[in-house]
């Protein structure tokens, strides 16, 4: 019984610091993938082994997807006619459709609009 106990408080434990790791590198697939695994160590022995449930799934998840919160991935913008010779209103354009599909936010929106105006 004490065995059992000590290898549940360890996997909450790897568990928990797999998360808190995952906070500060919510994009790495590997890490997620790690986290999942430890989840459902813990998840496994929490119920004394009689395996992972839907709820046990989902309530990671959840936890995985808090822990990568924070996390955008935005489209390194170097890349886009923002950056090139393309025209100012080109550019505005480009700008506002990636706003528009949220994949800039309105501070980086902002702050490449003025660039590009201030480039007249």
């Amino acid at each position: 019984h004490e065995d059992a106990m000590k290898a549940l408080v360890k996997s909450k434990k790897n568990y928990y610091d797999s998360l808190t790791k995952l906070k500060a590198t919510p994009t790495d697939a590997n890490l997620k993938e790690l986290t999942l695994a430890f989840g459902r160590a813990y998840s496994i022995l929490s119920r004394s082994g009689a395996g992972v449930t839907t709820v046990d799934e989902i309530s990671l998840m959840n936890d995985i997807n808090a822990a990568c919160a924070a996390a955008t991935i935005n489209p390194p913008l170097e890349t886009t006619p923002l950056s090139t010779g393309a025209s100012i209103e080109t550019r505005l354009r480009t700008l506002t459709d990636l706003r528009d599909k949220e994949l800039v936010d309105a501070t980086e929106y902002e702050k490449r609009r003025c660039e590009i105006l201030n480039g007249i």
